[in-house]
C-alpha cells in the first residue's frame, strides 16, 4: 500500500512536477528486485508514461527511466556515493526504519540526511515524500511523523454519523472490535467479529465499511507543524483483503485468552500494521 503511493508519486513527477525524482530502499539489490517485479510492469503498461518516454532503448535501464520531463533514478541506501551525486527535485524514500543510518543523532547525516539533502537546490519546489513501517519510536520514521500534522484517517458510522479513527482497542469503554466473550479459539472469532461505534455504540460489519471509507477524510491531530504527515492503518483495508475477523484472530494468536476471558501476558505484536506517510513541501 504504502510503496504503491510513492509509486503514484512518480507519475505526479513525470506529469506535473517534472523534476528529477530518487527512489531509494533499503538495498540497491531490494530496489531492483521490486523494480523488476512492480515498478517496471506498471511505467512499461502505461500508454501516459510512454509516450513521454526519451526515445532509444537506453531511455529505460534497469535502475534508471529517462522521460521528456524528468528521470526516474532507483538507489539502494546502502551507496553513500549514489546518494550524495546529482539534485532532485523529489525524493521518495521507502521503509527508512530498514536503512542502516550510521550516525542517526542528526539527520544532517546518516543515509536519510543525504537523500533529502539532495532536494535543497530545488527550493520552494522540493518534495521529500517518506513512507514507512514504524519500528521503534526512536527510528527516523516514527520521529519525522511526530514533527508532522499527525494526519488520521476518520470514517463516519453508518448508524450516527459520527466521524471516528478505527482503532483495535480490546479495553474496556464504547468502541473497538469485538466477538461475543465466550469465544477464545481464534478460527471461530473470525466468524464473528464486528466494530463498535464508540459513538452510539451501533454494530457496525464489513459489508459497512466499503461506503465508509468513501466517505472518509483527513484530520490533522496536530496544527502548525513543520509538514504533513500521515498514520495509515490496515484496519482501513477494505474487507475483501482483510475482513475484520483477520485482526480479531491475530489479535487472539499474539494476546491469548485464559478461561476468564482476559489477555494473558507475552505477546509480541498488535494485529494492525501501522504505516507512516510523511511529505516535506
Amino acid at each position: 500500500m504504502k510503496t504503491m503511493l510513492l509509486f503514484l508519486s512518480m507519475l505526479y513527477s513525470i506529469d506535473v512536477h517534472c523534476v528529477p525524482t530518487l527512489f531509494c530502499m533499503a538495498t540497491y539489490g531490494k530496489v531492483l528486485d521490486v523494480s523488476a517485479r512492480r515498478l517496471r510492469p506498471i511505467l512499461q503498461h502505461n500508454k501516459f508514461c510512454t509516450e513521454r518516454l526519451l526515445p532509444g532503448r537506453s531511455a529505460f535501464k534497469s535502475d534508471q527511466f529517462q522521460y521528456t520531463s524528468c528521470d526516474i533514478m532507483l538507489y539502494g541506501a546502502g551507496s553513500t556515493s549514489q546518494l550524495s551525486s546529482d539534485a532532485v527535485g523529489l525524493a521518495l524514500l521507502d521503509e527508512i526504519d530498514d536503512w542502516d543510518e550510521g550516525d542517526e543523532e542528526s539527520t544532517e547525516g546518516g543515509m536519510f540526511g543525504q537523500a533529502e539533502s539532495r532536494t535543497k537546490s530545488y527550493g520552494v519546489y522540493a518534495k521529500t515524500v517518506i513512507a514507512t513501517s514504524p519500528t521503534t519510536a526512536d527510528r527516523i520514521g516514527y520521529r519525522e511523523y511526530l514533527t508532522g500534522t499527525q494526519s488520521e484517517w476518520q470514517v463516519p458510522c453508518p448508524h450516527c454519523g459520527g466521524f471516528q479513527t478505527m482503532v483495535f482497542k480490546e479495553k474496556k469503554g464504547p468502541g473497538g472490535f469485538r466477538w461475543p466473550k465466550e469465544m477464545r479459539v481464534p478460527a471461530e472469532v473470525y466468524e464473528n467479529t464486528w466494530y463498535e461505534c464508540k459513538f452510539c455504540e451501533g454494530m457496525i460489519e464489513d459489508d459497512h465499511r466499503y461506503e465508509m471509507q468513501q466517505s472518509g477524510r483527513w484530520v490533522d491531530t496536530k496544527e502548525n507543524n513543520r509538514h504533513k504527515s500521515y498514520r495509515l492503518s490496515s484496519l482501513n483495508v477494505l474487507p475483501d483483503i482483510y475482513p475484520m475477523g483477520h485482526f480479531a484472530e491475530r489479535y487472539l494468536k499474539c494476546f491469548p485468552i485464559d478461561s476468564n476471558g482476559k489477555a494473558m501476558t507475552g505477546a509480541t505484536a498488535y494485529p494492525d500494521r501501522l504505516h507512516i506517510v510523511v511529505n516535506h513541501d
